[in-house]
């Protein structure tokens, strides 16, 4: 994993009292495998903290298709967290060759608040910039409703 020592990000705020604890929505039992697709350096970074923070393995953090296609035939993630705009490609585009291996449950992250098209099971959309206590849910949600979530062995 590209990693550094981010300072913690103003959007991602620890979960509040008037957010329900991980367990009462569902949150896997076991931490995931997670593929971070991101082309911003600095928000790959501390997404990847805060998935860390959250229990999960962060396996790599992409900033290209390229790189995402790789880093996902060779961890096999249990969840990809995926911004459209990458360095080189789509975030579309990894995706699309992603799951021709299979379905892995997906959150789209987008700064672009029209992309709300039909879903289907297994994938959510999180309008940037969200809270952490949003990505816990999202989790819940994309993992619970694709029926598994791939837990680190």
């Amino acid at each position: 994993m590209k990693a550094g020592h981010p300072a913690a990000a103003p959007h991602m705020t620890a979960a509040r009292a008037d957010h329900p604890p991980a367990a009462a929505v569902g949150v896997p039992a076991g931490p995931l495998r997670v593929l971070v697709i991101e082309d911003d350096v600095i928000i790959g970074m501390l997404l990847a903290r805060v998935l860390v923070g959250l229990g999960h393995q962060v396996t790599s953090v992409e900033g290209t298709e390229q790189g995402a296609v790789a880093a996902a035939a060779r961890v096999r993630p249990g969840l990809i967290l995926v911004d459209e705009r990458l360095r080189a490609g789509s975030g579309q585009g990894a995706i699309d060759r992603i799951l021709r291996d299979g379905f892995v449950p997906h959150i789209w992250m987008s700064g672009d608040p029209t992309r709300r098209a039909q879903l289907p099971p297994g994938v959510a959309v999180l309008q940037k910039p969200f809270s952490e206590p949003a990505l816990e849910l999202a989790i819940a949600q994309v993992t619970r409703a694709a029926g598994r979530g791939t837990l680190v062995r």
